[in-house]
C-alpha cells in the first residue's frame, strides 16, 4: 500500500470513528433523556399534582413540529422535541459524511477501510 493510500485509509478511519462516536454519543444522550423522563414521569404520577405550562411558539414552529392541537401532554411535547433533535443529529451526520467523502463509499469500501484501520491499529499496538 502506498503512503498516500495508507494516509487516506487512516484519515477515512478517523472520520468513520468520529461519525461512530457522534452516533454513539447521541444514542447515549437519548437514553439518558429517556431515563430522566421516565423517572420524572414516575415522580409526577406519585405526586398526582399536575401543573399547566404555557409555551409560546410561532406559527412556523407549530407547523414545523407537526403540532395538531394547542394542548399537549408533557410526554407528547418531549416526544416532539426528541424527534427534532434526532432529525438535527442525522442531518449533521450526513453533512460530515458528505464533507469527508464517506457518503460516496459503498458498504464494501467502508468495510475494507475499517478492516485496514483495524489492522493498522493492531500492528501499531
Amino acid at each position: 500500500m502506498s503512503l498516500e493510500s495508507e494516509g487516506l485509509c487512516k484519515e477515512i478511519g478517523r472520520q468513520v470513528s468520529l461519525i461512530q462516536h457522534l452516533v454513539g454519543h447521541y444514542a447515549n444522550l437519548t437514553k439518558q433523556h429517556e431515563r430522566k423522563f421516565v423517572t420524572l414521569s414516575k415522580e409526577v404520577l406519585k405526586s398526582k399534582v399536575m401543573r399547566t405550562l404555557s409555551i409560546s411558539i410561532s406559527d412556523l414552529e407549530f407547523k414545523k413540529f407537526g403540532i395538531k392541537t394547542e394542548r399537549l401532554s408533557f410526554s407528547d411535547f418531549v416526544g416532539l422535541i426528541s424527534q427534532e433533535l434526532q432529525r438535527q443529529s442525522l442531518g449533521r451526520s450526513t453533512e460530515l459524511a458528505e464533507k469527508y467523502g464517506l457518503s460516496k463509499l459503498t458498504m464494501e469500501d467502508l468495510s475494507k477501510e475499517v478492516e485496514a484501520v483495524r489492522k493498522s491499529v493492531k500492528n501499531n499496538s
